[in-house]
């Protein structure tokens, strides 16, 4: 079982944000893309989970299934939701409310309301905050609801465009944490991050992304050569304004 993503390139008119990227995630598997500011990353996630604003080619297939061309709400359908970057909760909603948006795409609605309850166990700090508006939380507390709104949908393969962004140290490490909860219960995760070193400890491959295209692949606790090359990526360029 797999997420498989095919030859996929994303154009913006003239403007080529990804080229021929292709990428696998296993269940149980965390693959994290890592490349600096305008690399493509985003732009590969919103493709694979159906929301590009772009025009997308190649082909994205769930455990044998084509998803390419489906809306988002038929790829939710089909076991892959995203956490997109900036998190995107509902503000003037509740912690509830939230939760319960993200099981509107289920028919099982008995289970979808103990799904949303067991959230509340995994995330005690959602559970403190039930009644509260989105726009009241805390950023880590957002995140966490973020992750657990697209966890109620049930997806085998959850995307995460950088979860760590804008987050204080001790709550990245909680994230991640719970990241790598979901691999040991069988989720495969596709993981966009910037904090390249310790996405790298968190991953079980790790592929970098440059100019829109996948360059260099390593697997866990071989990766120096990748984060060489990710620092370099990052640093200005010879006559560029350094500021």
């Amino acid at each position: 079982m797999s997420l498989v993503v095919d030859n996929l390139s994303v154009h913006y008119g003239g403007v080529r944000a990804a080229r021929f990227v292709s990428i696998t995630c296993e269940a149980g598997q965390i693959v994290t893309i890592v490349g600096p500011n305008g690399a493509g990353t985003s732009s590969v996630m919103n493709a694979i989970a159906g929301a590009s604003e772009g025009k997308v080619t190649g082909r994205v297939l769930v455990d044998d299934i084509e998803l390419s061309g489906l809306s988002p709400e038929q790829i939710i359908r089909k076991g892959v939701a995203i956490v997109p970057e900036g998190r995107r909760i509902f503000t003037s909603l509740s912690v509830d409310e939230n939760l319960r948006i993200g099981t509107v795409m289920r028919k099982d609605r008995s289970e979808a309301i103990a799904d949303v309850a067991s959230m509340y166990e995994r995330f005690p700090a959602l559970a403190r905050r039930r009644m509260a508006a989105g726009g009241t939380l805390s950023g880590g507390e957002a995140q966490q609801l973020a992750i657990a709104r697209a966890l109620v949908s049930r997806p085998r393969y959850l995307l995460l465009d950088e979860p760590s962004l804008g987050l204080a140290p001790l709550i990245i490490a909680q994230i991640f944490e719970i990241i790598k909860e979901l691999r040991k219960e069988g989720l495969g995760v596709l993981l966009v991050e910037q904090n390249a070193v310790a996405a790298m400890e968190l991953a079980d491959i790790t592929v970098l992304m440059l100019t829109g295209e996948l360059r260099k692949r390593s697997q866990k606790g071989k990766g120096q050569d990748l984060i060489a090359d990710y620092f370099a990526s990052t640093l200005p360029k010879e006559g560029a304004d350094a500021r």
